[in-house]
């Protein structure tokens, strides 16, 4: 998964250290899809483990 978070660095340089809140809403953003993806990333990590643990149990019943 790529999430790209983009910072205009001058943004950032002229807010701090005053107030950063005009500079960060990109992170405020990206942390919103990440909050609302989180069910779907659990079920994909779920899915995953299940997968790789059937894999490791069929790899270890088989002869060498």
């Amino acid at each position: 998964m790529f999430l790209p978070v983009r910072l205009e660095a001058e943004e950032l340089a002229e807010a701090y250290p005053d107030s950063l809140d005009d500079a960060l809403p990109p992170i405020d953003e990206a942390l919103k899809k990440i909050t609302d993806i989180l069910p779907e990333l659990d079920r994909l990590i779920t899915s995953a483990k299940a997968h790789f643990r059937s894999e490791e149990s069929g790899a270890s019943a088989s002869p060498a």
